[in-house]
């Protein structure tokens, strides 16, 4: 019995770093205050792209 209480101990006390490093692994997203001069940001391509003129 007491290997059991050990390991369920074990168990809750490793829990909340496991949840935790699943949440590091997000993309990080360019907004288009990131983009630079002459760059506008595409919403299609999650990315700044060279501004174009019409």
């Amino acid at each position: 019995m007491p290997m059991k209480i050990s390991l369920a101990a074990l168990f809750l006390a490793l829990l909340p770093g496991v949840s935790l490093a699943q949440g590091c692994m997000y993309e990080k997203d360019v907004t288009a205050s990131a983009c630079g001069e002459g760059q506008t940001y595409d919403a299609t391509v999650r990315a700044c792209v060279p501004a174009t003129t019409s």
